[in-house]
This record gives structure tokens, C-alpha cells and sequence, in this order.
């Protein structure tokens, strides 16, 4: 639960948001934002062995980085 907290607590642009939690019987469920592009996992497996363009991977680099940057300066370990 406490992660849970801390997840409605974050409001970055490139952290995907948060919208509830609930509990289904033991199971917590977290309901998160629709990302339009899908998730990362999936791009990889679509590209059936192609690699990615560099300014691709460059932009998810400095995406990944401004986020983690917004959770360290929120103090997050």
C-alpha cells in the first residue's frame, strides 16, 4: 500500500500516471493511464529484429533520465 501512495503521489510527464487502486479479494489491483504508444516490451517484439533508429533511443534515454531525476529530487530510495 505504501507503494501504491507513492505512485498517486507522482505527476511527471514521463512517468505514467496513476488513476486508483483497489482490492480484489487479496489481490491489489493498480489502474494506471493509457500510454498511446504501448509499452516498451511490445515496440521491441514488433520490430522483429530491427533495431531501433538512434534518435529513438536517445529520446527514451533522456525521457528515462528526466524521470528518474524527478523521483531523486523527490527524495524516492
Amino acid at each position: 500500500m505504501q507503494e501504491v501512495k507513492l505512485l498517486s503521489e507522482l505527476h511527471h510527464p514521463f512517468i505514467v500516471g496513476y488513476r486508483e487502486s483497489f482490492l480484489d479479494g487479496e489481490l491489489l489491483n493498480i489502474v494506471m493511464n493509457y500510454c498511446d504508444g504501448g509499452d516498451l516490451t511490445t515496440l521491441i517484439k514488433n520490430q522483429q529484429g530491427k533495431h531501433f533508429a538512434e534518435e529513438q533511443i536517445l529520446d527514451w534515454f533522456i525521457q528515462l533520465c528526466l524521470a528518474l531525476r524527478y523521483i531523486h529530487q523527490r527524495r524516492v530510495t
